[in-house]
């Protein structure tokens, strides 16, 4: 028996279908229906991500430095959806995850990890959680970084 009206509503909500949105084909697509989002690709649009604080940056002894970054909805909207102008109607969070090689005294990008997660009604007006993980790793010190760039892209 629910005992008010949010513990109702926080069960509606863990109701709500997850769809996962992959990067296949040069389109985002969600996985489980097939639909395209007209996305363009995340990882040339992280412009102004410097002005973002990072959340934290982390070097250890075995592992490489990574610079991590959790965005609020206003940052979200500066950085990323600027440019990809996803329509939601609840932000739920947005993460960077940049991580990086030493080599010859020389920081290099080794891959970058970009997180999204969102909710939208359906034409029913039921809420749906929507959601990418998308990742792109950079190896050879960066050498041929601009063809692994457009190979993933185009």
């Amino acid at each position: 028996m629910l005992k008010n009206k949010n513990q109702e509503q926080d069960l509606k909500q863990e109701d709500s279908p997850d769809y996962k949105i992959m990067y296949t084909n040069n389109q985002y697509k969600v996985e489980k229906t097939g639909k395209v989002f007209n996305l363009p690709f995340l990882f040339d649009k992280l412009q102004g991500i410097e002005k973002v604080k990072p959340i934290s940056y982390s070097y250890g002894l075995d592992e490489p430095p990574s610079v991590s970054y959790k965005l609020n909805e206003r940052e979200f909207q500066k950085v990323l959806n600027d440019d990809l102008k996803i329509k939601y109607d609840q932000f739920k969070k947005a993460t960077i995850l940049i991580s990086l090689k030493d080599r010859e005294k020389k920081p290099y990008i080794t891959d970058i990890i970009i997180g999204i997660q969102w909710k939208k009604k359906d034409k029913n007006g039921k809420m749906i959680n929507y959601f990418i993980d998308d990742s792109i790793f950079i190896s050879d010190n960066n050498k041929n970084t601009k063809k692994t760039y457009f190979d993933y892209k185009y």
